[in-house]
């Protein structure tokens, strides 16, 4: 990935829409904004939100414990 031509400021995440992804419980809303090929979220979580879902870089994410869980530390506990 490039990541070059960014240019320097600051963002207001308010003023940025949110969009929700709803979770095995709760909802998360994710505010993006796209620079070239990065992509740059702020996200919220409803109380007791878990995801539903592995995301493609290897994470499951959940804010019930506050962590992205890497799949190989996932896949080594269950063997």
């Amino acid at each position: 990935m490039q990541m070059s031509g960014i240019p320097f400021g600051t963002t207001d995440w308010a003023k940025i829409e949110a969009t929700e992804h709803p979770g095995e419980t709760g909802t998360a809303f994710w505010r993006t904004q796209r620079f070239g090929d990065l992509r740059v979220r702020m996200v919220e979580y409803t109380p007791g939100y878990l995801a539903d879902h592995w995301c493609v870089k290897a994470t499951s994410c959940s804010a019930s414990k506050a962590s992205c869980i890497p799949n190989w530390k996932t896949a080594a506990a269950s063997s």
